[in-house]
C-alpha cells in the first residue's frame, strides 16, 4: 500500500511541475532555461508569484525523489509473505 502512495505523490508531482511551467509562462514575460534545462524565474518581477514558484519547486522536488526512493525501497523490502492486498 505504502509504494502505490508512493506512486501517487509521485504523479501528483509531475502534475504540479506541468501547473508550474503554465503558471511561469503567464507571470513571466520572457522564461529562461539554464543548462540543466530548469527554468529560471528571475525575470518575474511580481514577488509573491516569485516565492510561490520557488517554493512549488522545492515542494515538487521533494515529492518526487520521495516518491521514487519510496517505491524503490519497498520492493526491494517485499516478500512473498507480504505482498497481500488487504482489499
Amino acid at each position: 500500500m505504502l509504494a502505490q502512495d508512493a506512486m501517487y505523490m509521485a504523479s501528483g508531482a509531475v502534475l504540479l511541475q506541468l501547473v508550474m511551467v503554465l503558471a511561469t509562462g503567464a507571470l513571466s514575460p520572457a522564461a529562461d532555461v539554464d543548462d540543466a534545462g530548469s527554468l529560471i524565474t528571475k525575470r518575474i518581477e511580481f514577488l509573491p508569484g516569485r516565492i510561490f514558484l520557488e517554493v512549488m519547486k522545492a515542494a515538487t522536488f521533494i515529492m518526487l525523489f520521495g516518491g521514487v526512493f519510496t517505491v524503490v525501497a519497498s520492493m526491494l523490502m517485499i516478500r512473498p509473505g507480504t505482498a497481500v492486498c488487504k482489499a
